[in-house]
């Protein structure tokens, strides 16, 4: 099968979003929304807790002087809002596949994880399992970065600011975004887990992950051909209202791209499963 041209996804993509503007932005600023109470709860908890003499900072500073355990803390409060938020993610998946097959589908089946509780437990296995493979995959890059960022800092106070190890350093963050970007590519072997797991959540969760895996196989160049085709409607994101238009267009156009692959990937299963057949048939005869 051959895959549609970034262009011809995006020109797809407009055409699909065509009947469901409305619940795509009114699901973005639902998402936008529950982020910023979020974050916005994280901050009044600190000023609360400062206020008190509990903590010796203040939001004004707390970042900048609050040391590692702010960092952690805020992180923390990151990965719950992830948790909370994976029913909605799979939700999401669910509604796109199905607008891509021209099913029609309401709104309400964004929420469908959180009102079926036999969803739970699959989807939180599910992105654990994906995360731990992640983790393992970014220790390493996280180690060298480390090493990269202590060695530059040192040969920076070395060189007495001179600059005289400007190229080496320049080297060093060069290193650190090679890895970065093998961690990437990685990651996107796990691109297509979400719509497996909407198109058929009876499949077991290791099933999903190797399905996602072979799938994508040979096709994260092209998952990237994609995304850099979004770069400047990425920019454009800065001003913060574009993103309302943005983000569905790329979601619905990354999920034209995960229809065809896992077409493509079901239908040389499906190949390879009568190639075998026929051979079994043919050495009975």
């Amino acid at each position: 099968m051959n895959m549609k041209k970034p262009s011809e996804l995006k020109k797809l993509a407009l055409e699909k979003l065509t009947d469901c503007w409305c619940e795509c932005i009114a699901l973005f600023l639902i998402e936008l929304g529950s982020l910023a109470v979020c974050i916005l709860s994280f901050l009044l908890i600190v000023q609360f807790l400062y206020s008190r003499g509990i903590i010796a900072h203040g939001v004004d500073s707390i970042f900048v002087k609050g040391g590692i355990g702010v960092y952690a803390a805020f992180t923390g409060m990151l990965i719950l809002f992830s948790i909370l938020g994976a029913p909605l993610k799979y939700g999401k998946k669910w509604f796109f596949i199905q607008t891509i097959r021209g099913n029609s589908v309401p709104a309400s089946c964004f929420f469908t994880c959180y009102m079926h509780k036999e969803h739970y437990g699959r989807i939180f296995l599910l992105e654990a399992k994906i995360a731990l493979r992640k983790l393992a995959a970014l220790a390493p890059a996280a180690a060298v970065g480390c090493i990269i960022v202590y060695t530059a800092g040192r040969l920076y106070k070395s060189s007495g600011g001179s600059g005289s190890y400007t190229i080496i350093i320049v080297l060093l963050a060069l290193i650190f975004s090679g890895m970065l970007f093998v961690y990437l590519y990685f990651s996107m072997r796990y691109f297509l887990a979400s719509y497996i797991y909407a198109l058929n959540p009876k499949k077991s969760t290791d099933r999903i992950i190797k399905e996602s895996c072979e799938a994508v196989s040979g096709y994260q160049g092209y998952i990237n051909e994609i995304l850099v085709s979004f770069a400047g409607w990425i920019f454009a994101c800065v001003a913060v209202f574009p993103a309302m238009y943005v983000m569905p267009y790329m979601m619905m156009t990354f999920s034209l791209a995960a229809n065809d692959l896992i077409k493509n990937y079901t239908e040389a299963q499906r190949r390879t499963a009568e190639g075998i057949d026929k051979k079994e048939e043919g050495a009975l005869v």
